[in-house]
């Protein structure tokens, strides 16, 4: 079968974020039938007028390249969340209209706006988003969430993605440190649903015991202050905190690690996480979106229902009393991340997507 032409709405490629980089890392290895149209804004802080104006230029241009192009399927990547949620059902009515067939991926999931949305606009949300001739999602529970609402069309479920150049050449040596000290990485949106003081409050508990264990700590976010005077206040040394960090910077905070630690309260498929496993870590996880799909626990590390933090040093423990343990984790996950969440292994399964979308008109 020929290759569909389809247009893929994204974020301006280069800002950051995770539906930017999963279609920064997958566009090497798309054909060129495949093609971006970005939108939005480069900035988190426009003004409302200015915001209304960009809006109204971002559907115009749509509309324009939809014409001109003769897209085949029109790919659309909202979030569950009020504003993505009202912008990306203008770009799919208008892909409904213009295109032959239409995809939504919902890239983030808030569960508390889904249930208040479903509860109290189920009409509004199926009339704008059931018209979809399919979907993908980052878990299963969020595919029957869909199904169980009255969505009736095909709904996939998928991951975010790993670039194979992390895997290329690569080899691991846990904790690459100048010294003998076992490192933790917490590397996410410092945020309290991220579960950051539960992961704090657990590592001054482990310190009696792991005199040389440290806590590096890497991104920003509304809590980055709070965090900081949280570790001061309550005298917890040996935290490292890395800041925002992207590139090269990034890969060597992942190879500084022992054990990567996720323990947010919500999330869809969190990135941070298969990259550590990319990079053979230990993982310690609360079993959030996706993550519960996959996640061996014992196997690839251990999960936690919550940001505890006696269950999360009970957890750590167990990893840092083995380095043997660790290091048989880390092979397995390794492998595992290279064979389901490498970018040409997840860019081959999204355009298997597109040839069922268009198989199914």
């Amino acid at each position: 079968m020929a290759q569909q032409r389809v247009l893929v709405t994204v974020p301006p490629l280069g800002t950051p974020g995770g539906v930017t980089h999963y279609y920064e890392t997958l566009r090497a290895h798309l054909p060129e039938e495949i093609e971006y149209f970005q939108m939005g804004s480069r900035t988190q802080q426009d003004p409302p007028l200015q915001t209304i104006v960009r809006m109204v230029r971002d559907y115009c241009r749509f509309i324009a390249t939809l014409l001109v192009g003769r897209y085949d399927i029109v790919h659309v990547n909202p979030s569950l969340l009020i504003k993505a949620v009202c912008r990306d059902a203008v770009f799919l009515l208008l892909g409904a209209v213009l295109a032959k067939r239409t995809l939504v991926f919902f890239r983030g999931w808030d569960p508390a706006f889904g249930e208040r949305l479903f509860r109290n606009f189920r009409g509004l949300f199926a009339w704008a988003y059931f018209r979809a001739d399919a979907m993908v999602v980052l878990a299963s529970a969020y595919r029957e969430t869909l199904q169980s609402i009255g969505y009736r069309k095909p709904v996939f479920v998928e991951t975010t993605v790993v670039a194979d150049a992390v895997f290329d050449g690569f080899q691991q040596t846990p904790g690459e440190s100048a010294d003998d000290s076992v490192n933790l990485l917490f590397l996410a949106r410092i945020d309290r649903y991220k579960g950051v003081y539960g992961l704090l409050d657990a590592f001054a508990r482990l310190r009696a015991s792991f005199p040389s264990l440290v806590l590096n700590i890497a991104g920003d976010g509304p809590e980055r202050e709070n965090m900081l005077a949280y570790i001061d206040q309550r005298g917890i040394g040996n935290v490292r905190y890395l800041g925002y960090v992207t590139g090269k910077a990034k890969a060597q905070a992942f190879r500084m690690a022992d054990i990567y630690l996720l323990l947010s309260d919500y999330e869809g498929m969190p990135n941070s996480l298969l990259e550590a496993m990319a990079f053979g870590l230990p993982v310690v996880s609360t079993p959030v979106g996706g993550v519960k799909d996959f996640f061996e626990d014992g196997r690839m590390g251990w999960l936690v229902e919550r940001a505890d933090p006696e269950l999360v040093a009970d957890r750590l423990a167990a990893l840092l009393e083995n380095p043997a343990l660790r290091r048989s984790i880390g092979d397995y996950n390794r492998d595992y991340a290279r064979r389901r969440f490498a970018a040409s292994a997840v860019a081959q399964r999204l355009l298997q997507v597109y040839q069922q979308v268009s198989a199914d008109a």
